[in-house]
């Protein structure tokens, strides 16, 4: 998705309104790979405020992973809001007045903003940990691998680790 941004480079004040759908590929997350069922809806505007532009948006989809528990597939929707200050790349008129030294400048060549990168970057920010199926998900038996949601197992919660079974014959109190 591109944003031609020529009618408000130099006119203070403007605005461009911008809503289209976007595809995004799969993406890795703290080992669980993120897939997008359908394209991701963006929507928003980009304002000119003096020698910057500010783009504001969100974004919205649905998203399918495995739970971080028990390894079932899910799907979730999701929104995340975009905020950016662009700057041209060309250009030598950004004041440090408008640009305060910890925020991020997004830059772009001539007059054209190339939105799909943006997009991916805020929705990898914005991306939980790890997904559940259900908040109180009983996960995998860690010994014989059964589904503690769907059936109980048989096998001992307490299992020692035998470099540390001499600890469990002190006698501490």
């Amino acid at each position: 998705m591109n944003i031609n941004l020529s009618g408000i480079i130099k006119n203070e004040g403007g605005v461009v309104a911008f809503s289209d759908n976007i595809h995004i590929g799969d993406m890795q997350s703290m080992g669980s790979e993120i897939r997008f069922l359908h394209p991701v809806a963006v929507s928003g505007k980009v304002l000119n405020i003096g020698s910057v532009l500010e783009m504001s948006g969100t974004a919205e989809g649905t998203l399918a992973t495995n739970c971080g528990r028990c390894n079932k597939e899910i799907s979730c929707g999701f929104a995340v809001d975009i905020k950016e200050i662009l700057a041209q790349e060309d250009s030598k008129s950004a004041s440090n007045d408008e640009i305060s030294s910890d925020e991020d400048v997004v830059t772009f060549i001539g007059y054209t903003l190339k939105m799909d990168e943006i997009v991916e970057n805020s929705i990898y920010s914005k991306l939980e940990l790890r997904y559940l199926c259900v908040d109180d998900c009983k996960g995998l038996c860690p010994i014989c691998g059964k589904d503690r949601n769907t059936a109980a197992c048989d096998c001992e919660d307490m299992q020692i680790d035998p470099r540390f079974a001499v600890l469990s014959k002190l006698n501490i109190e």
